[in-house]
């Protein structure tokens, strides 16, 4: 078996009434007389759904009659292309990309097959997971970071994926007890300012292939990658429940934007720079009325326009929340929750049946017992915060 016996083959039957019709085609293909073929697909082998996908065969220039492309599970080639003289490359257009286009795909020509390309269809399941970085969004050159992808849908398995085609990381998922699913990808080292962004799916054992929507990008910040020295300052003060939050960052360097991070969020809230009279450039960094969630570390970064990295952050600001009123009033919402509870056990029992069986009896007095000591329990712990 030689190239020359490569090719297309039909086979016909003679009767007394003359041909058959045509046979189904054989496709002969020698293998290991050329170099295998690359083969690639652009934008990139992970494609949402309804978008379009090329995938590229490249092969020895001049040497290749044809193409042939096979999908993993088809019985024969999945397409073939005939590139032309003296080209050595073969275009596959996928338009658009469905879900039984996912899966894995080489392709030959009088050659042995290419590597396997694996294309994979997003959007498949509806509902975007959530990614997110574990402590802070802001690290330093070479330092980690751990990132937690979380959805609502029992999913067997979750990938991250980051700017690099090359970098992924799939573990097992874990359930927890709130019917959700999560995957931790930790010791994720970030030597530069351009790592991310990350996003992350989820999908199924059965379905490897067919991945969720993609979470909203995730943004790591290399921090200290500025090479001056001015770090930025910090100014914040003590705040009770109800006032406006207003922080303050300031730095000699005329840096051209700020940026806001608290310590155990992921989000970075970016801001412009002005110059004051003293020749300092600050921004201000509004955050509303106050309440318990405000409260917390943050710091300051600073970065050129024209450049991607920032400045080393700040020296931390502790916002301190004065707790006597939110106390006060989280007891009282809680008081009142526990007496409305009790009313509406009661109407309950009206409306189920006047004469309720012995044992409903002891249900509706078991019921008011634990009623009547969980408001007993209220009200005490009610006592020791107005002592307080």
């Amino acid at each position: 078996m030689t190239e020359l016996n490569a090719g297309r083959y039909h086979c016909y039957s003679y009767t007394s009434i003359g041909w058959t019709e045509c046979s189904t085609t054989l496709e002969l293909v020698v293998t290991g007389k050329l170099k295998k073929p690359t083969l690639r697909a652009w934008p990139g082998s992970v494609i949402a759904s309804g978008n379009n996908v090329t995938i590229l065969c490249k092969g020895t220039k001049g040497k290749q009659p044809m193409y042939f492309l096979y999908k993993e599970g088809s019985p024969g080639p999945w397409d073939s292309q005939t590139p032309k003289d003296p080209g050595n490359k073969a275009m596959f257009s996928i338009a658009p990309m469905e879900q039984h286009h996912a899966g894995k795909y080489n392709s030959a020509g009088w050659t042995e097959r290419s590597d396997t390309l694996e294309l994979v269809v997003t959007g498949v399941h509806h509902g975007k997971p959530t990614l997110s970085a574990l402590s802070s969004p802001v690290v330093t050159p070479g330092g980690n970071v751990t990132l937690k992808c979380v959805s609502s849908k029992g999913y067997d398995w979750f990938i991250l994926t980051g700017a690099d085609p090359n970098f992924s990381r799939s573990p097992k998922a874990q359930f927890i007890c709130t019917g959700q699913s999560l995957a931790l990808f930790p010791e994720i080292t970030l030597a530069s300012s351009k790592t991310g962004p990350f996003r992350c799916y989820g999908y199924y054992t059965n379905t490897p292939h067919m991945w969720s929507e993609a979470s909203d990008p995730l943004e790591i910040h290399v921090s200290g990658l500025s090479k001056n020295r001015s770090l930025p300052t910090f100014k914040g003060p003590v705040l009770a429940p109800g006032e406006k939050l207003i922080l303050k960052c300031s730095s000699k360097t005329s840096y051209d934007r700020f940026a806001l991070f608290k310590k155990g969020e992921s989000g970075l809230t970016q801001v412009s720079v002005h110059q004051s009279q003293d020749g300092h450039f600050h921004a201000n960094f509004t955050l509303g009325s106050v309440n318990s969630s405000i409260g917390g570390q943050y710091r300051c970064l600073g970065a050129h326009s024209s450049s991607s990295e920032w400045s080393a952050p700040s020296d931390p600001l502790d916002i301190l929340i004065t707790v006597s009123q939110l106390q006060d009033h989280t007891v009282e919402n809680i008081i009142r929750m526990g007496i409305s509870g009790l009313i509406l056990t009661v109407l309950g029992i009206l409306l189920f049946g006047l004469a309720p069986a012995r044992k409903d009896l002891d249900c509706i007095q078991e019921v008011k017992m634990r009623d009547d000591h969980r408001l007993a329990s209220l009200l005490s712990l009610k006592n020791k915060f107005v002592n307080i």
